[in-house]
């Protein structure tokens, strides 16, 4: 407890938060430091100074919320994850959809699912759409792996040879002479 001279005479204030007490308060109303007598009772009680007994309140008040902070942070992992999942599914069908009229659209769309899938499993691991997709769980017509191995790299190469008329020329002609 600090004392001031105040044109109303003594005052004193809580050395824990500043506000102004009286002088024969044992307790801070605003922050309920111990004051003068009762400060004096917990020192030789515990042997701990108010200071020290402060400074043990901060630290609990600041684990108290980073736990809360997690927590949070937690939920905001899920709904991050379900964001991702729910975009890679539109963009499996925008890929399916832009097979009829662009295989560089396509192979885009279905790079971009593959990319959200993935970031998924990476950085959302503990998420109820990371353990789906772990499961094999589809993002619309296919599963992370099959985007990988068979549909990303097969629309790559379409989307290659559209930019390319010789390869298609070539390709339509081995369909042929197969059929």
């Amino acid at each position: 407890m600090m004392f001031q001279v105040t044109r109303g005479g003594l005052a004193s204030t809580a050395d824990k938060c500043g506000k102004e007490v009286t002088p024969e308060a044992q307790f801070c109303a605003g922050c309920g430091a111990p004051l003068g007598k009762a400060a004096l009772a917990t020192t030789a009680a515990t042997g701990i100074s108010p200071k020290v007994w402060i400074a043990v309140g901060s630290v609990a008040g600041v684990v108290l919320l980073g736990m809360a902070g997690i927590l949070g942070l937690g939920k905001w992992y899920e709904m991050r994850a379900n964001r991702l999942f729910t975009d890679a599914i539109e963009l499996v069908q925008e890929g399916q959809q832009a097979e009829k009229s662009s295989y560089t659209e396509a192979f885009q769309r279905y790079k971009m699912a593959l990319d959200n899938g993935q970031t998924i499993i990476r950085d959302y691991p503990s998420t109820s759409p990371a353990i789906r997709l772990m499961q094999d769980e589809t993002l619309g017509s296919y599963t992370v792996k099959e985007l990988q191995e068979t549909v990303v790299p097969t629309m790559q190469k379409k989307a290659d040879m559209e930019g390319d008329p010789l390869a298609v020329a070539l390709l339509v002609l081995k369909k042929c002479s197969k059929g």
